[in-house]
């Protein structure tokens, strides 16, 4: 089994501890309402309009979408710069108990600090398969 079919023959899973609504937010490149924002303030707001006009109480959103944020050395390699975002986004009150999807342990949490970094971070490790 790959695991593309392990992962779509799972059920859906919470992976924050709220009632209520969740509204997937855009942050690729392709969104044209982003394109102008310069700020993490700037898309700070962005998000919270997100929320507010859809009363939602979380955003998520980001696995593989093409972005244009990185502009920091931290996203590059060889001179190649790295666009693809390469986990989940989840915008929530502080506090928000996050729930894992599937069994696995935190492998590193941090708050990545910094223009262009990651802010806070957990990374779950995971086994896949039988």
């Amino acid at each position: 089994m790959t695991l593309e079919e392990l992962l779509n023959d799972l059920p859906p899973a919470r992976v924050v501890d709220l009632q209520g609504t969740y509204v997937p937010v855009d942050m690729s490149e392709d969104n044209l309402e982003i394109a102008e924002l310069d700020s993490a303030s700037a898309y700070e707001a962005y998000i919270r309009s997100l929320l507010d006009g859809n009363r939602a109480v979380a955003a998520y959103g980001g696995y593989l979408e093409k972005r244009n944020l990185y502009t920091s050395e931290l996203f590059e390699n060889d001179g190649v710069r790295r666009n693809i975002h390469l986990g989940v986004d989840i915008w929530a009150p502080a506090g928000t108990a996050v729930l894992a999807p599937l069994e696995g342990t935190v492998h590193g949490f941090d708050y990545n600090a910094g223009p262009g970094n990651f802010g806070p971070t957990i990374i779950l490790k995971h086994r896949l398969g039988r």
